[in-house]
């Protein structure tokens, strides 16, 4: 009876409470009435979540993403490779043998073979978004066809121009109109404009040709009046179109190297 007294007290109400011994230190604890509880206080929770050993012998625990996972020893039908997996888990073959299973003749040791050879080719950078880092790239058989590991059949690409490819192809192009498709997309050049990555790099090094100098409260710059020091950087960035940005200058009110300054900072 003295049970149903209990309460835990809310912002706009009371809830039924009841009280429980913390299995690591012994501590009293009010809990919740009808809710699942760990039967840890929270001190004794946290070390118990931080600790990476085995709590019980006959316990696996896999951590993942800072939390602990209960896990059973399993081992792969085909190969007969220990593994250690989740206790929920369904998992009845390795990474190896089960994309060997789904067709994926390529893999043979846990790496595609034409993956290999498309980094040799391109280095580790996307063909069309140069994007960086060997995680994040994937080898594309250009023509669809995963049996054809031809050089020339062969790029990387970033796992983003990868999906809008395969996506292309969802919507009815072929593989290689797909390809050919998102390439122009990716590869034109773009103008440089206020929302650019690239503009402040540029309006630094324009300054700096410039002479821009703000002593005593006073500008004083040096310009030729035109484009000149303008162009020369802008040809130096590769995916920038100049015509194109020079337009975008003009309908800004930039006439000249230091207008661009004084009116798009």
């Amino acid at each position: 009876m003295e049970e149903d007294k209990l309460y835990i007290y809310g912002k706009n109400r009371k809830y039924r409470a009841t009280r429980i011994i913390c299995k690591g230190c012994g501590k009293e604890l009010l809990i919740f009435r009808y809710r699942p509880h760990c039967g840890y206080c929270q001190s004794c929770n946290c070390k118990r979540l931080n600790d990476n050993t085995r709590i019980n012998e006959n316990e696996l625990y896999l951590i993942e993403a800072g939390a602990k996972r209960r896990a059973k020893k399993i081992n792969c039908l085909k190969c007969k490779k220990e593994l250690i997996v989740r206790k929920n888990s369904k998992q009845k073959f390795c990474i190896t043998c089960n994309a060997y299973n789904a067709g994926m003749k390529n893999y043979t040791t846990g790496i595609n073979s034409h993956r290999k050879t498309s980094i040799k080719i391109y280095g580790d950078k996307c063909c069309f978004c140069n994007l960086t880092g060997l995680n994040r790239l994937d080898s594309h058989h250009i023509d669809g066809d995963r049996t054809n590991n031809k050089p020339s059949n062969l790029a990387l690409l970033c796992k983003s121009c990868h999906l809008l490819i395969h996506g292309s192809v969802r919507k009815g192009l072929s593989y290689l109109e797909a390809f050919e498709k998102i390439k122009g997309e990716k590869m034109k050049k773009k103008t440089l404009n206020k929302t650019h990555p690239k503009m402040k790099d540029f309006l630094k090094e324009l300054e700096s040709r410039c002479a821009f100098n703000k002593g005593e409260g006073k500008l004083t710059w040096e310009c030729d009046h035109n484009f000149n020091k303008s162009i020369e950087i802008l040809k130096k960035y590769k995916d920038i179109d100049v015509k194109s940005t020079i337009k975008y200058f003009e309908k800004k009110s930039c006439f000249c190297d230091c207008e661009i300054i004084l009116n798009l900072i």
